[in-house]
């Protein structure tokens, strides 16, 4: 029996090692003691957690804002990470990508908060992957605010050429704002491989999602776009050289952008499942054919707002019930498990059920 015990004991500390330590950032923090949860104790930067302690399996957490004053850049050492804004804002100085991935990294995740381009400086972009073997990033339940940016990226997957590749991004939950239409909200250029856009919002961007071929004509390929919403010039563009139908795009609402989805590439049309299209001004899909679920007013909150919730669908939007059963997508943006009713609502939110009281309650209530 003791010998039991003492072996549960073993398997016990040896799961809470595995699971990593975590340190704290907060501003003003002096780095004395980084994993004791205090601010005062807590470093500064991220890029001094990443640069002081061997990230692998680790967790970085803040403890308020944060504004990166120097680039923070994370490789192999940091593979399996995690950086949890837990609800606060990462902001650059203007003059630093806020993450640069290096070759080897594998598994990030990044989540819980905004992260947000200050103007000035040089950068073009909050993140930006640009080297060799890097998979399986997450960025989960953030905003990515470029409302000061100029011709800026707020993801860039930039492949040179063959000799780069990236795995498996998967963005869940996010909200891509912009308030002068000429940024991009994720750009994938060369072999960017199985990208996932879930539940997102990309409203008053240049372009929401840009696909780009590298110089050796290297090209993103299953990019798989599930339950978004565009808003803005460009929701999708495919540029010269680019395959669209390296791209599906399902459950999703194109609404009051100049051209829904620009097909600049080969002219083959993207694979298109229950979508809804209205309002978009030049073209619903330029150089393509959508499919034509909806082409009514879908009835959102309020269409070019910068929060998820301007996205809601009203009771009565044609949105409702019927889209596509997809098994990548069990809830919506707000963690509601789909499908309320039978079927799949279009867009980041499965709407609920109206509750209607019976004729003999409402008599019963006015008596």
């Amino acid at each position: 029996m003791i010998k039991r015990l003492l072996l549960a004991i073993c398997f016990l500390l040896l799961a809470v090692t595995a699971q990593g330590a975590t340190y704290y950032v907060c501003s003003g923090g002096d780095g004395s003691a980084p994993t004791d949860g205090t601010c005062a104790n807590a470093y500064d930067e991220v890029e001094d957690a990443a640069s002081a302690q061997a990230l692998s399996g680790d967790t970085v957490q803040f403890l308020s804002d944060v504004v990166e004053p120097d680039i923070c850049a994370v490789g192999d050492d940091d593979d399996t990470a995690i950086i949890d804004l837990n609800g606060y804002k990462w902001s650059t100085n203007g003059s630093y990508s806020l993450i640069a991935a290096g070759a080897g990294l594998t598994g990030l995740t990044v989540k819980n908060g905004t992260m947000k381009l200050v103007g000035g400086g040089t950068t073009d972009n909050l993140v930006r992957v640009y080297a060799d073997e890097m998979d399986d990033f997450v960025f989960e339940d953030l905003v990515f605010d470029l409302s000061a940016g100029n011709f800026a990226e707020a993801v860039s997957f930039y492949m040179a050429d063959s000799s780069h590749e990236v795995e498996n991004p998967t963005f869940k939950n996010c909200v891509f704002i912009d308030s002068g239409g000429q940024d991009v909200g994720i750009e994938l250029k060369g072999e960017v491989i199985g990208v996932n856009v879930i539940n997102c919002v990309f409203s008053g961007l240049g372009v929401g999602i840009l696909l780009d071929d590298d110089a050796e004509g290297d090209e993103p390929t299953t990019v798989l776009v599930y339950n978004s919403v565009f808003t803005g010039f460009r929701g999708i563009e495919f540029s010269a050289g680019t395959v669209a139908s390296n791209l599906t795009a399902t459950n999703c609402i194109f609404v009051s952008n100049t051209h829904g989805v620009y097909d600049g590439g080969d002219g083959a049309d993207p694979t298109f499942a229950t979508n809804a299209w209205f309002n978009n001004s030049s073209a619903d899909c330029y150089n393509c054919t959508g499919d034509g679920t909806v082409t009514t007013d879908p009835m959102v909150v309020g269409v070019g707002g910068v929060t998820a919730l301007d996205y809601k669908i009203k009771n009565a939007s044609p949105c409702k019930n019927v889209g596509t059963t997809l098994a990548a997508v069990p809830t919506d943006f707000w963690g509601t498990a789909r499908p309320v009713d039978a079927v799949y609502d279009i867009g980041i939110h499965e709407a609920q059920k109206v509750k209607r009281r019976s004729w003999w309650r409402r008599i019963f209530r006015r008596r």
